[in-house]
């Protein structure tokens, strides 16, 4: 961050609804829909990280909880063809209540997070998600 407390921005990347942008020096992002009312901050990069599993899901109106494999680090969780309403504390969300995924956009997961994951679509359709579980590479001997 400059010394005079203000953020900058270094890349904007726009997927979908989404908009990343990049703080310069941190590796940090933030990710806001238009429709997301949760600036949600990427608390890790998956470069460098394996992918465990792969998870398709179909979120309905019955509350959906991940598979978190034991040597997951992260979980990316995208809403592919619609919206889901979650949330991270292990309580089921409503259709009108909790945390907003549109379409096309994704949220990464620590695994303490991932493991409170519970998620319900908001309108009168089922929704795709993929849930993507990262990491660490093993260590050659």
């Amino acid at each position: 961050m400059p010394t005079d407390g203000k953020r900058e921005s270094g890349a904007l990347f726009k997927h979908s609804a989404a908009a990343l942008a990049v703080d310069d020096g941190t590796g940090r992002a933030g990710m806001v829909g238009i429709n997301n009312p949760l600036p949600v901050a990427l608390t890790g990069d998956t470069t460098g990280l394996r992918v465990i599993s792969d998870e398709p899901l179909i979120v309905g109106t019955s509350p959906v909880s991940l598979t978190i494999p034991a040597e997951a680090t992260y979980v990316v969780v995208e809403a592919q063809d619609g919206t889901i309403r979650f949330r991270l504390d292990g309580v089921a969300p409503t259709a009108t209540a909790g945390h907003r995924l549109v379409e096309g956009e994704g949220v990464q997961l620590t695994r303490a997070e991932a493991q409170g994951f519970r998620a319900v679509r908001e309108g009168s359709v089922n929704v795709s998600v993929m849930a993507t579980a990262y990491g660490v590479p093993a260590v050659a001997e």
